[in-house]
């Protein structure tokens, strides 16, 4: 139809329907751009969270690491016999004490 059929009145109410769908379509693309920014805040600090986490526990496994190499360490000098050194491979001296030709037990 052309624009000249329209009385005055039903442009007019078009125009208001048309600018009320305009606000509509506004108030929508605003409530959107609110809710990307609050969700993009959100991803960010889950992001910066999980960078945290993930930086205490490398640490807390490196820390690990080192303790039972440390414990590891502690093991290896507990196994070894009293007397042992490891830069001395002699066998104790065993003094005994008594008179000679008795034997204790």
């Amino acid at each position: 139809m052309a624009l000249e059929s329209y009385s005055e009145d039903e442009l007019h109410k078009r125009f208001e329907d048309l600018k009320g769908l305009d606000h509509h379509k506004n108030d929508l693309i605003t409530e959107l751009l609110v809710r990307m920014d609050n969700l993009s805040n959100n991803f960010q600090q889950m992001s910066l969270d999980h960078q945290r986490e993930t930086q205490f526990n490398r640490e807390g496994q490196l820390r690990e690491q080192q303790l039972q190499n440390e414990l590891r360490k502690l093991k290896s000098f507990m196994v070894l016999p009293p007397y042992h050194r490891a830069w001395e491979h002699k066998p104790p001296i065993v003094i005994r004490l008594g008179k000679p030709g008795t034997q204790r037990d």
